[in-house]
């Protein structure tokens, strides 16, 4: 083929299948004008029996006739060579054998005869065991030399021109022994019309720079007769010509080389140094470049057929053309292909046999022979697209990429995944960078750029509460009587400590006052009344001391803080029903309640009518399955297909609902599910791949007629992401949920009231986190033909008992009650009797004496400094002076003395 033309020789039925471009939406041509207008076929040449090769020009400029050259044997054994031309001019393709000619000589039927055209479309050059010929296409002359000179028996050839010389690679086995030949290559310098033999300037041996380990069977490979002609021992040659790299296929060995010639323009031989020399297996198998060819001129793309054949038996296995970006220094085994055909994305197209025997490349476009004679094109896509098989023609047609993916080059590979934190749009020419200053989700082949603050978990409350450290009421009831808490007003507030230390200083205060007023006998009547109030409302002292009255104020706040208190906590019961925080104190999870918890197998305690229920509502609860794909190019467009295995067999579960979100990056499936147990299998065709995965169950609630069971509804969903931007969802991934089931208990306040049940599912993923997701590149994403996941659903064979208690029911409130109002009481009364064996004797005392001595000193006083006129008597006091030590246990004295005057 080239840019005008795809032809095609079907020795079984002696047609030729002929198409004009433009290509896809080509013009069918006949040969003969035996045949009618408008077929498709045409009957060669009846002098030929066997077609070897076909060859028409690299390049044809549109406005010449197309044409084409063939060799082929006649009936009698002849070589012959001739050409056919369109003569039409008017694009109805009406094709016919210009010329045709027996190769002079009395040379036999060689089995190995083949074509090469010079590139400049004006001559054909034939090269065969015995003989080589040159052909004129303008004249028809026809030059041939004998060719046994050089030993080579052909079995590939590639040109290049500089100038007006014409140099021609020409690929074959030379028999080195009388048993074994080897491959090699031939360089040859060719002047036209071929007046003497070709000039020989390098040849490379081959088996030479090719080394198999101990055990390989290519090891001790043996070609016996190099004439022979054997299908596994073809060979492959192609040249591109602005860099003069040289490809070689050597099917046999499973092996493909890369050569260089030292001038590309003017070569003297090949660059024969272990940096020049480059080869890439594929493994111990066969048919690894049967067929190879440059997509362009400077040596930068190549194609190769990658067949695979069983060693020994040359049995098909299977076939590819693998795409490769060429760098020479990296041309080895680990080079990856660009691109595979067929993929997932370029199935195989219908009328082709997966067996491929041949393909030929021109203007980047490579046309393929599978072995049924059947062609196929796959044509070059431009900008943002890339060549879809899917057509029932002989030619691909464009596509736009898909998203994830972008183009900026015309070629027959896919488009390009996305990486590095990029992403693209359907029919994208380039990536757009993700932004980096902010966290943003953009793995490989990423379709938009997400944020990691979309992608969250849908985590239900499933932690049952714990008892509180305190389940003894009477502990919890002195705790917060008697703890004075000062973290905020309101703890200080409806702290009980608060209002009695209040109280308490008011009695102190009170106590001043009343021991102040005992020194003003004018205030000693309102003190006394004082003590009369103070000692009726006396509840420790029964009435006989005035200040058991002032603290027994501060006892019945303690009391009254303590019964409302008691009463508030006594209906915070069950946790269900507790709403707002509590008024009297400060912990605002502060709950009438116990907890208890307890695994247990099913069956065996699942044997009472009062549970029966809750468990039939847990198995009959509903359960749909909720898929997110994350920054994915599937659509819900997509054959999607999900599969449940039932019996051994796989049956088809619908899918209810899918939508897209997030710029349709995000695709949501939802599936309800038939059981509780299950396995199901999603698959997702193609080579799209898949960001992160958010996987989950929704169930409705329920509540039973008689309001004494509720099941609660059911709403997971767990999120996977990738560790590393270059890594995707794996091909194939397993998910295991295991459910079980909680069942909460709640006894009643009174005991004549029904037990309350609540129930719920718990789940838990038995997931490898770290095998969802792999490390893709571009090879690996063509290699994708489908991302299957794996999620097995079941129950576990326990279940968890909740047990919820009040801490105190009705008559343990009121005993503790009691309980702490005796406390209380015989508390204070202790504190009141140690005041009055302890205190109240010594403030008397000291009061007495206090009292004794002021009354006293203002005694003396006044006698000292009163004078008293009595019938002319006086009287003088003298009055001693403080004692010494000596006679200081001796009370003082003073002595009046009468006088006269």
């Amino acid at each position: 083929m080239n840019n005008r033309l795809l032809v095609t020789a079907d020795n079984l039925n002696s047609l030729y299948y002929i198409q004009l471009a433009p290509f896809p939406n080509t013009v069918t041509c006949n040969i003969s004008s035996e045949s009618p207008d408008g077929w498709t076929t045409g009957v060669w040449n009846s002098s030929c029996d066997f077609i070897y090769s076909l060859v028409v020009p690299k390049y044809h400029p549109s406005n010449d006739v197309p044409y084409f050259v063939y060799n082929c044997i006649d009936q009698f054994g002849n070589n012959m060579i001739g050409l056919y031309a369109d003569i039409s001019n008017n694009n109805t393709c009406i094709f016919k054998l210009k010329n045709n000619a027996v190769v002079p000589g009395n040379y036999s039927t060689q089995n190995n005869f083949i074509l090469c055209m010079e590139p400049n479309g004006s001559g054909v050059y034939g090269f065969a065991d015995d003989f080589i010929f040159y052909y004129n296409l303008s004249s028809f002359q026809l030059s041939v030399l004998n060719f046994t000179t050089f030993g080579l028996s052909p079995r590939a050839c590639d040109m290049i021109m500089s100038g007006s010389s014409t140099f021609a690679l020409v690929a074959g086995y030379v028999q080195t022994y009388d048993w074994s030949a080897e491959e090699m290559v031939f360089l040859f310098s060719l002047n036209p019309p071929l007046v003497d033999l070709p000039k020989l300037i390098d040849v490379f041996n081959i088996p030479r720079v090719l080394h198999f380990p101990f055990g390989d069977p290519r090891r001790n490979r043996l070609v016996a007769q190099s004439r022979d002609y054997v299908p596994q021992n073809s060979l492959s040659v192609s040249i591109a010509s602005r860099t003069g790299q040289i490809l070689i296929g050597i099917q046999s060995l499973n092996t493909v080389l890369l050569l260089i010639l030292d001038n590309a323009t003017n070569p003297t031989g090949f660059l024969n140094n272990s940096s020049s020399i480059h080869s890439k297996q594929n493994g111990v198998v066969m048919g690894y470049g049967k067929s190879v060819a440059w997509l362009d001129n400077e040596g930068q793309t190549a194609a190769i057929l990658a067949n695979t054949y069983a060693y020994f038996a040359y049995e098909w296995i299977s076939s590819s053309i693998h795409v490769y970006e060429i760098d020479v220094d990296s041309f080895n085994d680990s080079l990856e292909p660009l691109t595979i055909y067929p993929n997932s994305e370029q199935v195989l197209q219908p009328q082709l046999s997966p067996s491929f025997i041949y393909f030929v490349s021109s203007s980047g476009h490579v046309a393929l022979l599978d072995n049924l004679g059947t062609p196929f094109v796959l044509l070059s896509a431009p900008f943002g697209a890339y060549p879809t098989t899917s057509t029932s023609g002989s030619f691909s047609v464009k596509a736009p990429c898909i998203r994830g993916t972008y183009n900026n080059h015309y070629g027959i590979e896919l488009c390009t995944p996305c990486s590095n934190g990029t992403y693209s749009s359907r029919g994208a020419i380039n990536c757009s960078a993700c932004d980096s200053n902010v966290s943003s989700f953009c793995p490989f082949g990423a379709v938009a750029q997400l944020f990691y603050a979309d992608l969250k978990s849908i985590v239900p409350q499933q932690d049952y509460p714990e008892s509180p450290e305190l389940t003894i009421f009477s502990d919890i009831l002195l705790q917060n009587m008697f703890t004075l808490n000062h973290e905020s007003n309101h703890c200080r507030i409806v702290s009980p400590l608060t209002w009695v230390i209040f109280v308490v200083g008011l009695v102190v205060i009170i106590l001043i006052i009343m021991g102040i007023s005992a020194f003003y006998p004018r205030s000693h009547l309102h003190r006394n009344r004082v003590k009369v109030i103070f000692k009726h409302i006396d509840l420790i002292g029964e009435g006989e001391l005035w200040i058991g009255g002032l603290v027994s104020i501060a006892i019945i706040i303690l009391l009254t803080f303590a019964y409302l208190f008691s009463h508030a906590y006594y209906y915070r019961y069950p946790i269900e029903q507790v709403g707002s925080n509590p008024w009297f104190g400060c912990q605002n999870d502060m709950r009438n309640s116990k907890f208890s918890s307890s695994m247990q197998m099913m069956g065996l305690q699942r044997i009472t009518k009062e549970n029966d229920d809750i468990f039939d509502m847990l198995d009959r609860q509903p359960f749909t399955l909720n898929i997110d794909f994350i920054n994915t190019a599937f659509t819900c467009n997509d054959s999607i297909v999900v599969q449940r295995l039932f019996a051994y067999t796989l049956m088809s579960l619908p899918i209810t609902s899918c939508y897209s979100t997030k710029n349709e990056s995000i695709i949501s499936l939802v599936i309800p599910l038939p059981s509780h147990e299950i396995y199901l299998q999603l698959i997702l065709p193609g080579v799209r791949t898949v960001g992160a995965i958010r996987l989950g169950l929704t169930g409705p609630g329920n509540t039973s007629d008689d309001e004494r069971s509720t099941l609660r509804e059911l709403n997971f969903a767990s999120l996977y992401e990738p560790l590393l931007n270059n890594q995707v969802l794996a091909p194939s991934i397993n998910f295991l949920i295991r459910m079980t089931r909680i069942v909460n208990q709640t006894t009643p306040l009174i005991a004549s009231d029904p037990i309350i049940f609540g129930a719920m599912w718990s789940y838990a993923f038995d997931t490898k986190a770290d095998e969802l997701f792999i490390t893709e590149t571009q090879y690996t994403f063509y290699k994708r033909q489908k991302t299957l996941i794996n999620i097995t659903l079941s129950n576990t064979a326990y279940f968890i008992s909740n047990l919820q208690e009040p801490i105190v029911k009705y008559n343990d409130l009121i005993f503790h009650n009691l309980l702490f109002t005796i406390v209380v009481l015989e508390l204070f009364g202790l504190l009141l009797l140690v005041f009055k064996i302890l205190i109240v004797p010594v403030f008397r005392i000291s009061i007495a004496r206090i009292s004794k001595q002021t009354h006293r000193d203002r005694s003396d006083t006044d006698q000292l400094t009163s004078v008293a006129v009595t019938g002319g008597q006086g009287a003088v006091i003298h009055r001693k002076t403080r004692p010494s030590n000596d006679d200081a246990e001796q009370p003082s004295r003073a002595t009046i003395r009468h006088h006269n005057f």
